[in-house]
């Protein structure tokens, strides 16, 4: 369990602006408004030179190491210098491998935890969408599933699993869609981070690139938020929260502009991001058990693609909704449950949805956290009615007792 809070908000800048100077510079920033920064350094003794190099000249694990080893003093100040900020919260390694280069990224993965323990040692994995070239590397063609790159990850020991999947984007017929296989990428990445015992983090779309399309409103921040939060994430990562990829990328503003000026998105994510803080501490009191996919009568394709899920929950009866949900099961050293509680509808089209949860016959009680807020209620016949808005989510502990 993520002991120090949920994460939020942990930016990394765009490619190529990775000099110290430049990361000083953002750590500036970040410790001004008590932002955490997972640092991505490109300058000569970042970790991506070497685990570049190693994956080119095919070092085995113990090769790598020793070449680490070799330019400590220079990786070490590098690092040194970044640790001066209270907004340095770790690394950011590399963006996207193949498992071409897994065994030098375990190999920087144990050195610098020997050296720094007290931070995070943090890469993103490729999505589900990608290619099995992107994927295998010199693997490709091989019969492996996108299961089998996140288990060689597992072998890493990493202390999160994390991937990128931006589920919002343009068709290219001027139509902004919601891709089919978002949830099936959250159900897997979730599944292998449960067997390992170790935090997902996820990036959340918070501007416009390439295909996707500039990010407007609180529902779409909120629906990618609290989505992933019923598939028992720890940590939300912007991207971006700062615009600093190439202008000829597509690319709008994010959260804040280069100079740091919040655009009209920031109170909408600061909105969503004040709400999880409100949920956090008995959010992460439990452990994720699982996530139950309840369609309301439609056909959503989501669901149908997202994989093995749970078939019903341990402590509810009956679900009913006027629109679908995603509820996460949650389970703590005690064994006892609660449920993260998210409107499953799409943000293009708000919709709120009322949700009657019918709990097994020992709990007449129920706290709800829901916008931030918490509120003990009496149920009607162990019976709790909720309305839940587009895109949010409502964290519910049922309770024997009006006290827990």
């Amino acid at each position: 369990m993520n002991n120090c809070g949920f994460n939020l908000a942990l930016p990394t800048s765009g490619k190529g602006v990775h000099t110290v100077p430049k990361i000083c510079r953002d750590l500036q920033m970040a410790e001004q408004v008590g932002m955490k920064i997972l640092v991505h350094d490109e300058s000569t003794y970042g970790f991506k030179g070497y685990i570049d190099l190693a994956k080119k000249n095919q070092y085995s694990y113990d090769e790598t190491y020793a070449m680490l080893e070799r330019d400590k003093t220079h990786i070490q100040s590098n690092i040194d210098t970044f640790k001066q900020y209270d907004s340095f919260q770790g690394v950011n390694v590399y963006d996207e491998p193949s498992m071409d280069y897994f065994n030098a990224i375990k190999a920087c993965h144990d050195w610098f935890l020997k050296y720094y323990p007290g931070y995070e040692f943090y890469f993103v994995l490729l999505p589900i969408e990608a290619p099995d070239e992107r994927l295998w590397g010199s693997m490709a063609g091989q019969e492996k599933t996108y299961s089998d790159y996140l288990y060689e990850f597992s072998k890493i020991l990493s202390g999160s699993l994390s991937s990128d999947y931006y589920p919002i984007l343009n068709d290219g017929k001027g139509n902004i869609v919601i891709k089919e296989d978002y949830y099936k990428n959250l159900n897997m990445i979730a599944a292998e981070a449960k067997a390992h015992n170790i935090p997902v983090y996820v990036y959340v779309q918070t501007m416009g690139f390439l295909d996707r399309p500039q990010i407007t409103t609180y529902e779409e921040v909120a629906w990618q938020v609290y989505t992933s939060m019923a598939f028992g994430v720890e940590g939300i990562i912007t991207f971006q929260y700062w615009p600093q990829l190439q202008d000829g990328d597509n690319v709008s503003d994010g959260i804040v502009k280069h100079d740091g000026t919040p655009t009209a998105l920031y109170d909408k994510v600061k909105q969503v991001f004040d709400e999880v803080k409100g949920m956090q501490d008995a959010y992460l009191h439990y452990q994720w058990n699982g996530v139950y996919a309840h369609d309301a009568g439609g056909d959503n394709k989501m669901f149908s693609v997202m994989g093995t899920h749970l078939s019903g929950l341990e402590a509810i009866a009956t679900v009913n909704c006027s629109q679908d949900v995603i509820i996460g099961e949650f389970k703590d050293e005690e064994n006892r449950y609660a449920y993260m509680v998210t409107n499953a509808t799409s943000p293009l089209e708000p919709k709120s949805a009322t949700v009657s949860l019918s709990f097994s016959q020992e709990y007449n009680w129920a706290m709800v956290i829901q916008k931030g807020e918490r509120t003990v209620m009496k149920l009607n016949n162990h019976v709790l009615n909720m309305t839940i808005g587009s895109g949010e989510g409502s964290f519910v502990v049922p309770l024997k007792t009006a006290t827990k």
